[in-house]
């Protein structure tokens, strides 16, 4: 809490601590991500047929779907029993069900597979674990949440799910069970672009342009280190900057410029943490 404080004078408060009246804790119960039974996947995502969803109703989902990319069956690959004959194939020896996100990395090493996660909410695909290793296994998950539960599935197709710019090449036969339906191409991804949009023009970047045989993991690679220098951005506090305009501004603001409420006799300066840029008397 001192830390916290002595920050927050750092940002231009001009407080001092003069005794503490009153200290509150609140307590919440810490539930680890983790795969549970069966849930069923959003329409958006039904959709792009790029996921196996095993209707488990263990525990289990994490080993359903390890197996479903291991042993693909040839149809109806949402049934458990498919693939109950290659259970003792995966090594999970210290590893509980149902498998926490923090124990990947265990059973990467355990089983020399090498494991990407991502999330999905509000629409959206993102990178929750990208692995450290490129085993000759390698397998994407998907893992998706109800609010009470959260579930593992198994993403066949990574590039339908992302919707990447891709090139057709044809398919010369079909193995499916269903022989009504007949798959003439394949998609497979060539490239794509994406831009960082920053607070300013000075903390945007240039585009990004890719093509290439790899443009799937590019681009995974691409997020993750995004991700990270992101976060280490707003790791780091700029100090204030106060013109002569902004000394006045300060000096004669009436009205908190956050909650447009007046403002009360002790107020203090607020400004971005990312430019240093004076915005406004707050209280």
């Amino acid at each position: 809490m001192y830390t916290s404080f002595i920050e927050y004078q750092r940002q231009g408060s001009n407080w001092t601590v003069d005794k503490v009246v009153d200290l509150t804790i609140h307590m919440a119960r810490y539930r680890p991500l983790k795969g549970s039974s069966y849930i069923p996947l959003p329409i958006k995502l039904r959709s792009k047929h790029a996921i196996v969803n095993v209707k488990n109703k263990d525990s289990k989902c994490f080993m359903w779907s390890i197996l479903a990319a291991i042993y693909p069956a040839k149809c109806h690959r949402e049934r458990v029993w498919k693939y109950k004959e290659h259970t003792s194939s995966l090594n999970f020896d210290t590893i509980m069900f149902p498998v926490k996100l923090a124990d990947i990395p265990k059973f990467e090493k355990q089983n020399k597979i090498s494991l990407n996660v991502f999330g999905f909410d509000k629409g959206e695909v993102f990178p929750i674990h990208i692995s450290k290793h490129r085993f000759e296994q390698h397998v994407n998950l998907l893992m998706i949440s109800d609010n009470k539960k959260s579930h593992f599935c198994w993403i066949k197709n990574l590039n339908r799910l992302l919707d990447f710019e891709c090139l057709q090449e044809p398919i010369l036969y079909n193995n499916e069970c269903d022989q009504k339906t007949k798959k003439t191409t394949l998609h497979v991804p060539c490239g794509f672009a994406y831009k960082v949009v920053g607070l300013t023009p000075e903390t945007s970047n240039e585009p990004v342009v890719y093509r290439g045989a790899d443009a799937a993991d590019k681009f995974v690679e691409c997020m993750v280190q995004e991700q990270e220098e992101i976060e280490q951005k707003f790791k780091h506090c700029e100090p204030m900057i106060m013109t002569g305009s902004d000394w006045q501004s300060f000096k004669k603001a009436t009205m908190c410029h956050i909650c447009k409420k007046e403002l009360a006799d002790i107020r203090v300066r607020d400004h971005c943490h990312v430019t240093g840029k004076f915005r406004g008397g707050s209280s």
